[in-house]
Order: C-alpha cells, then structure tokens, then sequence
C-alpha cells in the first residue's frame, strides 16, 4: 500500500506541537489565569511553564494543573495578579506529555492522523476496535520526508514486530529523533480499528 501523508486532524490547539499555545487573560489571580477563549483538555498542561506579562514584566511560572479554561500556576509574587488583559504564552513542547488520536472508528484502509514528534522520545499506544481483521504498519517520517516502518514493543510480552494484525494491544516505539509518527492502516475487515496514543519525554 502508497501511503499518503495527509494534514494532522487537530482535535485542539495543545496538539500542534510546532506553535505555542497564546491568549489573552479573561480573569485571574496570583495563581491562576483564565481564558474563556480556550477548551484545553484537563491537566494536560501540567509541568509545562507559562510565560505571563503583567505590567511590562514578564514571569514565568511552572504550570500545576489546568481545567478547560483556567490554568493553576505556581505563586506569582506578592501583590501580583493576572488581570484581563495581560497575555500569556505555552510552548506545548514543554509539556510532559501528550495524547493523540491517529485512527477513531477507522472502517477503511487509510493512513489515519500524522503527527509531528517534536521534542518527545516515546509513543505509548493501544490499537482497539470491533473489526474482525485488520493490519496496523507502524511508520513514521524522518528529515528527508519519506515514510518508513518502526519497530515496536508489544507490552504484553516484548514482542519486537512493524506491524500487528491484533487487537486489544499496547505497543510503544521509540520516536526520539524522528519528524512524524502515524499508523497505516492497510485492511480492516468487519468492523472499526481506533488507535489512541500518548507522546512522552
């Protein structure tokens, strides 16, 4: 199977992995910072750092945890607050870790959702789905562009394979280095294949 790399679905901003996450202050405190504007995905953020101007000076402050419009940050200093206003900024490659969708109810072959790796070494994921076959290749880029397999590590018992026809699995690859990672489907028969994953340092 010719497998064409297709634009990433971002299912929100936190995914795009090349540009940093920025935005106005709706509200705030000396520990918090609101915007309205946004619908992150809870505690995703956590450990990254924030990048917050208030009156011309800028702080930057470790990110403890996050609902889908209000960031937690370490204390400001005493007297400070983010007020409406005041801009922020995230680089999502400080973050931690992120969770990617590359295949969600897939009926037919395809090569699902690329994404790019970034700053991240390792990919966790687990291949489900109601079908009653399927074979799932493992590819990723590298800096020449060109697609190739990757061998992964089955965790159930270590096996080193490219590529599964199972199901019901967790898999991890090794992405350090790499451009892009996504999962081409090359048949799937009876039913869905999904494939959800998470990047991580």
């Amino acid at each position: 199977m010719q497998y064409k790399l297709s634009t990433p679905n971002i299912i929100q901003d936190i995914y795009d992995l090349q540009s940093e996450i920025s935005g106005t202050v709706t509200s705030g405190s000396n520990t918090t910072i609101t915007d309205t504007t946004k619908d992150f995905e809870l505690n995703t953020l956590i450990g990254s750092v924030a990048v917050i101007a208030i009156n011309e000076i800028t702080y930057f402050r470790t990110i403890i945890s996050n609902t889908l419009d209000t960031i937690t940050i370490a204390n400001l200093p005493d007297g400070v607050v983010a007020s409406a206003g005041d801009t922020y900024k995230i680089n999502p490659n400080t973050l931690n870790y992120v969770d990617l969708i590359f295949h969600d109810e897939s009926i037919t072959p395809n090569s699902g959702n690329e994404f790019n790796v970034g700053v991240y070494k390792t990919l966790t994921f687990e291949i489900y789905g109601t079908s009653t076959s399927r074979t799932v290749n493992f590819m990723v880029t590298s800096f020449n562009g060109s697609p190739r397999g990757l061998v992964g590590i089955k965790s159930e018992d270590g096996l080193n394979a490219i590529s599964t026809t199972g199901t019901g699995e967790v898999w991890q690859l090794p992405i350090e280095g790499l451009k892009t990672v996504f999962f081409g489907l090359s048949a799937v028969d009876g039913g869905n294949v999904s494939i959800k994953g998470r990047m991580s340092r």
